[in-house]
């Protein structure tokens, strides 16, 4: 995710190691699993649901993530920020191939929340219901991952307002995979 300044909205404790116990040693990764994995990874890729850049890690939405329209219209007149999305089977769909990915690596996820920029003349209110909002969206793409069976332990939820969208892109620190 490109977040810059952001505000982390949560992030489940990682898994402890019982005392005595050691962490189990990475395996080597041989030439003809190497091969497998970029071709798992392919075969998601081709669904043109995602992208991902094996140097950054960034997992880029091909189809975006949409929520139902949130309004502010005023500091009195404006919608709950909450997070609900429109089409729940294209989310799915997109957010199984997030969590294929995932497997494949087994490492650590941000979860970004955008929105857009507050109107210039907006009172403090529109920001921080635009923080909400994205924090909302965020989480609530988080829980989803959770889910569909990523541990909470690998995924953090972090906003971003004013980057002139709303809605949401994954890091996934493929180099930290386990």
């Amino acid at each position: 995710c490109t977040c810059g300044p952001s505000q982390d909205v949560g992030a489940a404790p990682a898994a402890a190691v019982a005392p005595g116990a050691a962490a189990a040693a990475p395996q080597p990764m041989t030439n003809e699993s190497l091969s497998g994995l970029f071709e798992r990874i392919q075969q998601v890729k081709d669904k043109k649901n995602i992208d991902i850049n094996l140097n950054s890690g960034e997992v880029t939405l091909l189809k975006q993530l949409e929520f139902k329209t949130r309004l502010w219209k005023s500091a009195a007149d404006h919608d709950d920020p909450s997070a609900e999305f429109k089409e729940r089977a294209a989310v799915d769909d997109i957010l199984r191939d997030v969590k294929d990915i995932w497997t494949l690596f087994k490492a650590p996820m941000t979860i970004c929340g955008h929105t857009k920029k507050a109107s210039r003349g907006e009172d403090a209110g529109m920001h921080k219901w635009l923080e909400k909002l994205a924090s909302h969206r965020a989480t609530k793409v988080m829980q989803e991952l959770e889910r569909l069976g990523i541990p909470g332990s690998d995924l953090q939820a972090v906003t971003e307002v004013g980057n002139g969208s709303a809605n949401v892109s994954f890091n996934l620190d493929v180099f930290k995979g386990r």
